[in-house]
């Protein structure tokens, strides 16, 4: 990544960890357990993969018994410490599984590319897999991922477009063209306040954590990934954790 854009994207880490600080614990509160672990999640993986973001005040672990959660699962292990061991693989997706290498089925629908950026995680296990894939699936994902990311910076979609970025790191993409490209409009898309999303027009603290705590968790999540590549798959095997 070019030093403009790892300068930029590390100023934007720092200010999207001084957002969720500044998030009011009560509101969080009040909007039940997720937004409690969202936030915890966000801090920790700003504090890991910027150290000097620690204060006495950081964020530690939540001891949950939750199961394995699909393509979050490293946010799961960030905030509640857990080392359960991964699944030997994921089976990829099959011609009938809406194939990624299927261009025709690409369109720029939210949920369609969501999936496909899911589907990428888990195919590669968070990149843990992507030097062992069978190479008709890695060209395929090589092929649909910089193409599905045009399409999510086309419609300006903040919600997917940081789990495209993230999807395309982990099939070792991150110096693509299109990668970076999308990952400088996306660091644009920061608001004064450090947080991804509309300002909400008012004054309502629950507006910001309904709407904008899980997409600046998200955005914080790929800067992680697009100033450490590697970074989710290091959580995912224990190698990072907030302690280290």
């Amino acid at each position: 990544m070019a030093a403009n854009l790892t300068e930029r994207a590390g100023t934007a880490l720092t200010r999207a960890h001084g957002f969720l600080q500044r998030l009011p614990p009560g509101a969080i509160s009040a909007q039940g357990r997720l937004a409690v672990i969202t936030q915890r999640a966000g801090l920790t993986l700003c504090e890991i993969a910027r150290p000097e973001l620690r204060t006495a005040n950081s964020v530690g672990v939540l001891p949950s018994p939750m199961p394995f959660a699909g393509p979050d699962e490293p946010l799961q292990r960030l905030v509640t410490g857990r080392r359960q061991p991964l699944p030997d693989s994921v089976p990829p997706s099959t011609p009938d599984d809406a194939p990624p290498w299927a261009l025709g089925l690409l369109r720029a629908d939210p949920q369609t590319l969501t999936d496909l950026a899911e589907q990428a995680a888990l195919d590669s296990l968070w990149g843990a897999t992507t030097t062992a894939m069978p190479s008709r699936v890695r060209a395929g994902w090589s092929t649909a991922l910089p193409v599905a990311i045009a399409l999510a910076v086309q419609a300006r979609d903040l919600a997917v477009l940081p789990t495209l970025i993230r999807a395309a790191g982990y099939l070792a993409l991150h110096e693509h063209p299109l990668t970076t490209g999308a990952a400088a409009f996306l660091i644009s898309q920061q608001q004064p306040d450090g947080g991804l999303g509309a300002l909400p027009t008012s004054a309502d603290p629950q507006l910001a954590i309904h709407a904008r705590l899980p997409l600046t968790v998200s955005f914080a999540w790929t800067l992680a990934e697009l100033l450490d590549p590697g970074f989710t798959t290091r959580i995912m095997s224990g190698e990072v954790t907030h302690g280290t």
